[in-house]
């Protein structure tokens, strides 16, 4: 997914799999309308509109007319049927579901207003739904809303923490949707503190910077490769006075490319000369701007096979789970092999 910086006033998402829903779909059944019985002894008379009850439809035609959103196989064709529904069934049990599609298809577009209408939409209705806790999180984060922000993100966090992988979907896929989805929310949280960060001398000791700094740092533990979230802690490492931690963060930021990579550089630069001027015998002063981005290549290198490995161990546990839960009881279960370190030799090409 392509990311802004928030001096940017646009946020502009490009197509990538934070914008498809999350595996396994809305954790929301759909049911086709309960024929309504009359009473024994008692005449049918007019049919009556049954009660609306959440992810249900209340007539056939309106089961039917879901069903034309639920087969349809390109999202954009999805939203509009989606849309037409709401326009024809307002008060229909699936209008939630209706909102969660054209969310997601908004997002996917770039329309960022009416994707936070629609997702706030689903929300009300359907409040553990992940993905767009996410979503939402990383828009208000980069947008001034720090306490929407916060709010979305620890939800999402909570109910990812809670969510358990559908049948059908494999290990692997579960665990990078699960990670992409918990670094994108440890970013909205690590972005939201940093802009209540105190604009005072003693700013270092705040501890809206520390929290800023801790949920940062998860989020490249989830995705080493998050160029936002190396920027964001670059000038959060700033403002802490860790000037070494400041410039491996924008050197990662550099290396990584991207909308990050242009002005991670000029920060970089930046640190770096403060450096050489008020902390002479560091051993950061002695490093040029390509030494630095050279070990911040390395240290980058490091973290994703670390993060290959973690992934591994995860997947390896969930595919132990499910040989377990097919197994016959009294039966013993066969482990599956150790995991052998990830490749090595650059992942990230030259810099």
């Amino acid at each position: 997914m392509l990311r802004t910086i928030g001096f940017v006033n646009a946020v502009v998402l490009a197509v990538g799999l934070m914008t498809t829903t999350l595996i396994g779909g809305l954790q929301q059944e759909t049911l086709p309308p309960q024929e309504e019985q009359a009473p024994e002894g008692v005449l049918p008379s007019e049919p009556v509109m049954p009660p609306r009850v959440a992810g249900q439809a209340r007539t056939p035609e309106e089961w039917e007319a879901w069903q034309l959103v639920e087969r349809s196989t390109r999202l954009a064709g999805k939203a509009g049927l989606a849309e037409s529904f709401l326009q024809n069934y307002p008060d229909s049990g699936l209008t939630a579901n209706a909102h969660y599609v054209i969310a997601q298809n908004c997002y996917q577009t770039g329309d960022m207003e009416n994707f936070v209408v629609h997702a706030e939409e689903t929300l009300e209705e359907i409040p553990d739904a992940p993905e767009l806790l996410a979503q939402l999180s990383f828009f208000y984060a980069e947008n001034g809303q720090a306490g929407q922000a916060i709010d979305r993100a620890t939800r999402a966090l909570d109910m990812l923490d809670r969510l358990e992988k559908p049948a059908g979907v494999s290990a692997a896929q579960w665990v990078d949707q699960i990670y992409q989805l918990k670094a994108e929310a440890n970013y909205a949280l690590g972005r939201a503190y940093l802009s209540r960060m105190s604009r005072t001398e003693n700013r270092a000791e705040d501890p809206n910077l520390e929290t800023s700094i801790e949920h940062l740092q998860n989020t490249l533990r989830y995705d080493p490769r998050h160029d936002y979230a190396c920027f964001r802690l670059g000038f959060a490492e700033r403002n802490s006075n860790n000037a070494g931690g400041a410039l491996m963060a924008y050197g990662k930021a550099v290396v990584i490319g991207g909308v990050a990579a242009q002005p991670a550089q000029g920060q970089l630069e930046d640190v770096l000369s403060i450096v050489k001027v008020s902390m002479p015998d560091s051993e950061w002063a002695e490093k040029s701007v390509q030494e630095i981005i050279d070990q911040a290549l390395v240290d980058l290198e490091e973290s994703m096979v670390a993060n290959q490995r973690e992934r591994a161990q995860l997947i390896q546990e969930l595919q132990q789970q499910e040989m377990q839960q097919q197994m016959p009881q009294g039966e013993p279960s066969g482990d599956l092999p150790e995991i052998s370190d990830p490749p090595t030799g650059g992942p990230l090409g030259e810099v």
